[in-house]
């Protein structure tokens, strides 16, 4: 097995899934807290810098591009999951794989600031 040589060091990241319920799927604002999301992993992230090219994507599907995130190669995740880094959640825009490096960039936009329970 190869493993990853960098390390990711800027913390921990939790990834979620949004449980089914009759709130619609455009409207961001109804996660505000973990009570409907399904925890399902956790890894280690590095946070990367923001390419101009990243913006003009995020900008071209009318979405905010707030954060960059690198963790070890998962095939899992989609853009369907959503994350929680820092007491706030993020939807994830978008996922590339770099399959030399064993790597997976997350593109993700700010929802909303985690409520305390």
């Amino acid at each position: 097995m190869i493993k990853n040589k960098r390390s990711k060091n800027n913390g921990l990241v939790r990834f979620y899934l949004q449980n089914n319920d009759n709130s619609s799927y455009k409207d961001k604002s109804n996660v505000r807290s973990l009570k409907g999301l399904k925890y399902i992993k956790s890894q280690f992230y590095s946070v990367m810098s923001i390419r101009q090219e990243d913006m003009d994507f995020a900008e071209a599907a009318t979405r905010t591009l707030s954060m960059k995130i690198k963790i070890n190669l998962d095939e899992q995740l989609t853009t369907g999951h959503k994350c929680v880094l820092k007491n706030k959640i993020y939807d994830i825009l978008k996922i590339d794989h770099d399959y030399s490096e064993r790597d997976s960039y997350i593109y993700l936009e700010e929802v909303a600031e985690l409520e305390s329970a």
